[in-house]
């Protein structure tokens, strides 16, 4: 069976050494299309870029189908949307932009070739199942696959994409993208014990087959320590990923940081806008506060080799965490001894858990972890002391005639 064509894609030419090892070629980013492949003039920092010339190769290349003019609406390929939506709506955020970047990439490699009329419940549903085969490129093992979020994730970057051409260049008819079932809401949440267990495992300790406990050497304990401050973050402020990996030690207008003095962390930059999954400024814990006032004594005392400062809380080596915390976790948990179920996210899923359990008001909850108070009440509401308190007690009165 042929392998389907991945269509005009971006990819990333190292760069040429002669044998020497001297550079003759700088690396670039080149646009391949099946046997063709053409230079974009684009360094490897230069993404955006690379992904304009995209655009302008794709605008060229479909102008015309077989000869003839291009028509509205189904001589409009999908390779285009896409690359218009990468290259103009991309996040601002590093880390953002690499995830959107890989969403747009495996869409190209399905959708590339087809036309935006091609749109309908079938062929979104056939991208599913194709999907749903791959393998994930770090898992450890071999048998796991793409889950259905995921793929669900990535039909609606393509709707995005879609709607955001319409609204520049109106289609004669818009079309819509099937999305398989919303994953229900992770129940997996840490108790107290448990977060004690994956803390220490962050620091280096560990216990054998007998039960005995260890500590693993300084080099794997500096390795982890980004993991122990990115755990301690996770409880008590219940921040999300990508805001916590983005935290920096001095104001900044692209992402969020602390504010030592007056112990407030702002989740967001000074100069970025709110987007639906808010990211408001939370009060600091006193023994979080402590924690980091800490850490930044020691960033502050540990330059880097250059002479200058290190810029993040989360860091690895001084240097920032590009997106996800991902290798680093899976040792931590499996030497805390729990479930390939304790994602990252669990750590903010603990938060919403631990404040319902204390009887927090739902609105203050609410505001603490940056959601509605109707989600918070659906997610971690059963949790509360006085969940459906008025209704058990009045079942549990007299009976009046």
């Amino acid at each position: 069976m042929p392998q389907r064509s991945k269509g005009p894609r971006l990819y990333e030419r190292p760069p040429r050494r002669d044998q020497s090892g001297k550079i003759t070629h700088a690396g670039v980013w080149v646009i391949r299309d099946g046997p063709i492949t053409v230079s974009t003039g684009c360094g490897p920092d230069d993404k955006l870029g690379a992904e304009r010339a995209l655009t302008s190769y794709l605008a060229k290349k479909f102008s015309e189908v077989k000869g003839q003019p291009r028509g509205p609406g189904e001589a409009i390929y999908i390779a285009e949307v896409l690359s218009l939506y990468g290259s103009e709506a991309a996040p601002k955020k590093e880390g953002d932009r690499r995830i959107l970047s890989a969403r747009i990439d495996k869409l190209m490699e399905w959708w590339g070739d087809k036309a935006v009329s091609e749109v309908r419940r079938t062929t979104c549903r056939d991208y599913v199942a194709w999907r749903t085969k791959q393998r994930i490129r770090h898992a450890k093992t071999s048998t796991r696959t793409v889950s259905q979020p995921t793929a669900r994730r990535e039909l609606v970057v393509l709707s995005a994409a879609i709607n955001y051409w319409h609204a520049e260049h109106p289609l004669p008819a818009l079309p819509v993208v099937w999305l398989p079932e919303d994953s229900k809401p992770r129940q997996a949440f840490l108790d107290r014990g448990q977060a004690a267990k994956l803390l220490a495992a962050a620091i280096g300790f560990y216990r054998d087959k007998a039960g005995a406990i260890h500590r693993r050497g300084k080099s794997a304990r500096a390795n982890r320590s980004h993991i122990a401050r990115f755990i301690l973050i996770g409880l008590y402020t219940g921040t999300r990923h990508s805001a916590m990996t983005g935290l920096t030690w001095e104001t900044s207008a692209d992402s969020g940081w602390v504010d030592l003095e007056r112990g407030v962390m702002h989740r967001r930059g000074a100069g970025e806008s709110e987007t639906k999954k808010r990211r408001p400024p939370v009060r600091l814990q006193q023994r979080l506060l402590a924690h980091l006032r800490r850490w930044d004594r020691i960033d502050r005392a540990t330059p880097l080799n250059d002479g200058s400062m290190i810029t993040h809380v989360i860091h690895h080596g001084g240097a920032a965490i590009a997106s996800k915390v991902r290798t680093g976790w899976e040792g931590v948990r499996e030497d805390a001894g729990l479930g390939p179920e304790i994602v990252p996210h669990v750590l903010r899923h603990t938060c919403g858990t631990w404040l319902a359990q204390r009887g927090v008001e739902v609105w203050e909850a609410a505001g603490y972890l940056g959601m509605t108070a109707a989600m918070f009440e659906r997610v971690y509401g059963h949790h509360h002391p006085d969940f459906q308190s008025a209704a058990s007690k009045a079942l549990s009165g007299p009976w009046r005639r």
